[in-house]
């Protein structure tokens, strides 16, 4: 009798304690457009996250540009909103992935994504919600719900080298009338009269268009409704671009990066993220400035945001979740910038020890925080996508190529507005 006591008390024992030891991990997929040294240190969360959470395994997939995909016209954000949208219509797509807010806008529309709503509980909504920088949380919504939380984010700055500025005695352009003049001191020719150094080098596309736009007080869209880019402050803003070529003191590049780290330019624009790419690949002193603006005038930023898609099982979504929470809390997301060069998407990351300690060591991460005051998103509607295509086929066009300003902008606006207007139900 004892004996067949023992038994049944060891037997509830282990039946008690068996899903603790034998449950399988709930597997979410994750998808990326993070590669080389940003992919290694998102691997390396990911792993920490799995160690750290046995209940939950994230599988984490690249989706951008390899090696047989490498084209100039192409970058691994396109690539992995084709795979998305691949993946929405055949039924394979992964649990949380990365994704800008014009993404978002279009997921939403046809319910591919769920709101984050589902899954905050108070404590996190009243306390957490409110340390994310406004201007990033705020993109994050669409209808007054959140979809999705802020990640990897940048803002646009003016990259310069700093020993040819000191050189030239010229102080960093705080405007674009400025950066003009700058450009015209700073080009160099060689005793044959050919350009070795141009001023400033530039994509001429949507991005710099944009950016020299809201910077001085322009806009693209009317209550994103209206396309309005074609307005004189958008005719300005190409011609601008066109005339620093006709003067000889600037070029446009698919690279200017490059050629900024090679010494052919004095000056480009780009993102904070790539200071980063800098670091231990450049000969000469550089610095980075704020992005040339009037007052008034917007920056804009960049980067995307993580979202969780409805096709997964309430279990999955729910570890989808948590994946999200830790790696956009404080401690990973001032780790995720340290070791990136994005900033910090909370503001007790920006102000923490370790950061503020950063900053300190790397002045040129600085300027991207000082601009937040002026951030701006590029506009959030579902069409956008196919939008920048239009406005950057139509910028190409017109400062490479030469044709006509104000009627390659009215037919382009005229075709944003057929995007941009609603269906009649």
């Amino acid at each position: 009798m004892k004996k067949i006591l023992l038994f049944l008390i060891i037997t509830i024992i282990v039946i008690n304690i068996m899903p603790v030891f034998a449950g399988e991990p709930v597997t979410i997929n994750f998808w990326h457009a993070m590669d080389r040294h940003r992919g290694k240190v998102l691997n390396n969360l990911v792993e920490e996250f799995n160690k750290t959470h046995p209940d939950i395994k994230v599988i984490a997939t690249f989706k951008g540009v390899t090696d047989t995909t490498k084209d100039k016209y192409k970058n691994s954000y396109n690539i992995l909103f084709q795979q998305l949208l691949i993946g929405i219509t055949t039924g394979s797509q992964p649990d949380v992935s990365q994704v800008y807010e014009n993404w978002t806008s279009q997921f939403v529309q046809i319910k591919a994504i769920t709101t984050l709503e589902n899954f905050m509980d108070k404590e996190y909504s009243e306390k957490e919600l409110p340390d994310f920088v406004p201007t990033f949380l705020e993109a994050n919504k669409e209808d007054g719900k959140l979809w999705s939380l802020p990640f990897n984010k940048s803002i646009y700055v003016l990259y310069y080298n700093k020993s040819v500025f000191s050189k030239a005695g010229i102080k960093p352009p705080a405007n674009w009338e400025e950066v003009k003049d700058a450009a015209k001191k700073l080009t160099q020719k060689n005793s044959s009269g050919n350009v070795i150094r141009y001023g400033i080098t530039f994509k001429a596309d949507v991005d710099t268009f944009s950016v020299i736009l809201l910077s001085n007080g322009g806009n693209l869209l009317e209550g994103n409704k209206k396309a309005i880019f074609n307005s004189e402050e958008g005719q300005k803003t190409v011609n601008y671009m066109k005339s620093l070529i006709d003067e000889g003191s600037a070029t446009s590049s698919f690279e200017p990066q490059n050629d900024f780290m090679e010494g052919k330019c004095a000056m480009y624009v780009d993102t904070s993220s790539g200071i980063s790419n800098l670091e231990g690949r450049i000969s000469f002193d550089y610095s980075v400035a704020p992005c040339p603006s009037k007052t008034g005038g917007k920056i804009l930023f960049a980067g995307t945001n993580l979202a969780i898609f409805s096709s997964s099982s309430q279990e999955k979504q729910k570890a989808s979740w948590e994946f999200i929470k830790w790696l956009t809390n404080m401690e990973n997301t001032a780790k995720w910038s340290m070791e990136t060069g994005y900033l910090p998407v909370r503001n007790s990351a920006i102000e923490s020890k370790n950061y503020q300690e950063f900053l300190a060591k790397n002045e040129n991460y600085k300027t991207g925080i000082n601009e937040l005051t002026m951030a701006t998103v590029a506009p959030i509607v579902p069409s956008w996508q196919s939008i920048r295509g239009i406005i950057d086929d139509t910028v190409f066009n017109t400062v490479v190529v030469k044709q006509d300003v104000k009627e390659s902008l009215n037919t382009a606006a005229t075709t944003v507005d057929m995007f941009l207007k609603k269906p009649e139900k």
